[in-house]
């Protein structure tokens, strides 16, 4: 850190438990989908307050958003989508501004043509706010990669994607409104042995 400015990242949270193991295959969102915890007593969510970005110098601050956990396909090859959403209420996607989806995934394979295979995901994402008030605004990026793991005997497959994570259109928010940040993972299509579980989630605050 070079001390030029005095300010420095700082750990805002840290998911204290495993969170939840998404199978199914609703395309709409909703708890049955959400990966990050849906804010029970001993498994809190991450509510980032209100005026996280204030209204004097809210413009330019960040979050950096990482996470990761283990990915399991089918016995055929699986599509599936990650999201990273602003929600008032945990597990409860706002599908309409301000708050509401921040960046995502298209629909992918994760290991390729590869089926019944255990590995894993890890991701990150960066938040900067252009603009604060009723109808502030974010700039969002992120990059979320996927591969076999977990098995030392075997010959990993070094070609897992790596996916660019971006929204369609700029993200909006309330300045003075608290959001969950939620991540959700969907499959294309059901089976009875594909499952995704996130294992780690940090929020830091960069500024």
């Amino acid at each position: 850190m070079s001390f030029l400015t005095g300010t420095q990242a700082e750990l805002l949270y840290a998911m204290p438990a495993t969170g939840g193991s998404v199978t199914g295959t609703v395309s709409t969102g909703g708890t049955a989908q959400l990966l990050t915890p849906a804010n029970g007593a001993t498994t809190p969510a991450f509510l980032l307050p209100a005026y996280f970005f204030p209204d004097t110098y809210g413009v330019s601050r960040s979050l950096l958003i990482q996470g990761g956990g283990t990915l399991l396909n089918g016995a055929a090859t699986q599509n599936v989508r990650f999201a990273l959403y602003l929600d008032t209420t945990a597990g409860t996607q706002i599908t309409s501004s301000p708050g509401g989806l921040l960046c995502s995934t298209g629909l992918f394979s994760p290991f390729g043509t590869t089926v019944s295979t255990t590995g894993a995901f890890m991701f990150e994402v960066l938040v900067t706010a252009t603009s604060v008030g009723t109808n502030a605004t974010l700039n969002t990026v992120g990059k979320l990669v996927t591969s076999a793991a977990g098995n030392p005997t075997t010959t990993m497959n070094t070609t897992g994607p790596s996916l660019l994570m971006q929204s369609a259109t700029q993200p909006t928010f309330n300045s003075s409104t608290a959001y969950f940040i939620d991540m959700f993972c969907y499959f294309g299509a059901t089976t009875t042995t594909q499952a995704c579980t996130l294992t780690n989630f940090y929020v830091w605050g960069l500024n």
